[in-house]
């Protein structure tokens, strides 16, 4: 009975230290602290930034407080609100009345149950620019970054250089005018960037400006840049503020070179030409809440835009991707050239969804200068115009002097409503449409007369590839008695003449029309160089070959444009320097690579 009692005591006792030892460890696992970290602060400017944090785990309490330490060195001797926070989550606070170019420490804190801190981290606030620049200049990465707080005038003879990797930043509405010379240089990897200073939204900031006394660009004998006004892999987005006519980056009476440049998110307008003779050369200029490109030109100027990715651009108003218009002046002399670029996916609420150009001349008497444009070597595609000229619209209010020549484009895909008028092009008074390729271009519903070219004037319209397009091929918008479009040596994807008659809406059709003579026709697609339409082109040595296809969008085949290289070699060179021969060749994202 003892030895009984006793082992029931011991028992006894082992339990009440099991239990003691048990509730020991429920006092440790119940002081779980809470968990913190720092993040990278972000929108920093000369005089603020926000500081950012993320609570982990609240520990055993139900909420907690946080909050950043922050000071010109690691002991801080400043701290933020406090926030009350119940779950786990990002966490930020804006802080002010900063020193410029000064170096901050900051770290996360968090109460609860016990208190808890993240890492140091630390930032510098960048320098803030305003008024004029006076002397040459270098912002350099390490200041970085500049802040423009009011206007910022470079004046005229003086050097701006900004290095790669430099971040401008703008305050609402605040703008850059050149005078001198903006000489903004980045690399692949650190471009210079041109951004807003607060929110995210196009037409945040207003623009940089070109002047006419700014450095025009120079080049050497081969066409190198060699000095003067110029913005090479920049990043400028979310510009364009103050006005409908504005643009992020603004060109008048000036001549700087843009190239290689991301031009995004901007309003208005990402780029503006009002006069000059600017390079815009293999630029990406996207998703911008207005035109791509607007010229308007008076007196004196010849643009070069070329190579460039002009795509996802929308505006409520005329051309979504370029928008040319001249002046109302009789003594222009302007050449504007549009080459080798993809102008993709474009929209606009008026006439031409991927190019506008428009001859303004107004005056009574013979204008005494010429205004040409040259479209040669684009691809045009799947643009949207809620009127006429889904990929083209060109036109000229004065027959004689509008020399618009728009050659070896392939012009695919592209739409307007079935009431409207030039799916792929509509063209009044232009001077030459050739060697294109016009295919899968459509009225959204089909009308009767709804086509994919849209003809008015005599122009020479030979030697394109005009098939696959729903509507009629094309419209002829001549009244009867005026002088018949010569459309002939065109493949209309038949060879069959009562096939193609009923592919053209003329008068034939309606006798208040005009005349689309098409014969000859050719029997085959049409190379540049296959002079009888067979489909065959002879080489300088006497050879024959068999031109090859090339794809474009939505696997449509195109017939290279571009034609022969007849130099005894049946190859083609294209742009990125290849030979091809009787191969398949795609472009980026299938679309076709264009001739040198």
């Amino acid at each position: 009975m003892t030895k009984t009692l006793l082992s029931l005591v011991c028992i006894a006792n082992l339990l009440c230290l099991m239990i003691s030892n048990l509730a020991v460890v429920n006092v440790v696992l119940a002081d779980e602290p809470p968990v913190v970290s720092t993040n990278d602060a972000t929108n920093i400017t000369c005089n603020s930034a926000t500081l950012n944090g993320y609570l982990h785990d609240l520990g055993d309490a139900m909420s907690v407080n946080v909050s950043f330490e922050w000071g010109t060195d690691d002991s801080y001797g400043n701290e933020t609100e406090p926030q009350v926070m119940n779950t786990v989550g990002s966490f930020s606070a804006d802080i002010n009345d900063l020193e410029p170019d000064t170096t901050y420490h900051f770290r996360a804190k968090v109460v609860g149950s016990s208190t808890a801190y993240g890492e140091d981290k630390s930032f510098s606030t960048g320098i803030c620019v305003c008024g004029f620049i006076t002397e040459d200049t270098t912002w350099t990465l390490q200041n970085s970054p500049y802040v423009v707080t009011c206007g910022v005038i470079l004046d005229e003879g003086v050097s701006l250089t900004i290095e790669p990797g430099v971040v401008v930043k703008f305050n609402r509405d605040k703008h850059l005018l050149v005078r001198g010379e903006l000489v903004a240089i980045g690399d692949i990897d650190q471009p210079v960037t041109f951004t807003s200073c607060g929110e995210a939204e196009p037409g945040y900031w207003a623009y940089i400006l070109f002047d006419d006394p700014s450095e025009d660009a120079s080049y050497d004998i081969d066409g190198n840049y060699i000095d003067g006004c110029i913005l090479r892999y920049c990043l400028i987005q979310y510009g364009g503020g103050v006005d409908t006519g504005s643009g992020a980056v603004r060109i008048e009476n000036s001549s700087p070179l843009i190239e290689l440049c991301t031009l995004s998110h901007n309003a208005n307008n990402a780029l503006v030409v009002k006069t000059g003779s600017p390079e815009i050369i293999n630029n990406i200029i996207t998703e911008n809440a207005g035109r791509g490109i607007y010229i308007y030109l008076y007196e004196i100027g010849s643009p070069s835009i070329s190579g460039n990715r002009i795509t996802y651009n929308s505006v409520d108003g005329k051309g979504g991707g370029i928008y040319c218009l001249s002046a109302e002046d009789c003594k222009m002399d302007i050449s504007i050239e549009i080459s080798g670029n993809t102008i993709e996916r474009n929209t606009c609420s008026e006439e031409g969804g991927g190019i506008y150009n428009k001859n303004n001349l107004g005056c009574g008497g013979t204008p005494s200068g010429f205004y040409q444009v040259h479209i040669t070597g684009n691809v045009i595609t799947e643009n949207t115009a809620e009127k006429d000229g889904g990929g083209i619209y060109s036109s000229s209010t004065y027959s004689t002097k509008m020399y618009a020549q728009i050659f070896k484009n392939a012009i695919v895909g592209n739409t307007v409503p079935g009431d409207q008028q030039g799916s792929g092009a509509y063209l009044v008074w232009v001077d030459h449409f050739e060697h294109n390729v016009v295919t899968a271009n459509c009225a959204k519903d089909r009308s009767d007369g709804a086509s994919a070219l849209y003809v008015v004037g005599n122009p020479l319209l030979n030697c394109n590839n005009i098939y696959g397009n729903c509507g009629c091929e094309a419209y002829c918008g001549n009244k009867f008695g005026a002088d018949d479009v010569d459309a002939t040596n065109n493949w209309w994807g038949t060879a069959d003449t009562h096939a193609i008659e009923d592919e053209i809406w003329h008068y034939a059709d309606d006798p208040n029309l005009g005349i689309i003579d098409y014969i000859p026709h050719l029997k085959v697609e049409n190379i540049c160089g296959d002079v009888d339409g067979d489909g065959m082109v002879t080489m300088n040595d006497g050879r024959q070959i068999f031109m090859n296809l090339i794809y474009g969008p939505n696997s449509h085949p195109l017939i290279n444009p571009c034609g022969a290289d007849c130099d005894g070699d049946p190859g083609l060179t294209m742009n990125d320097g290849r030979q091809i021969f009787m191969n398949l060749i795609y472009g980026p994202e299938k679309y076709p690579l264009q001739c040198s």
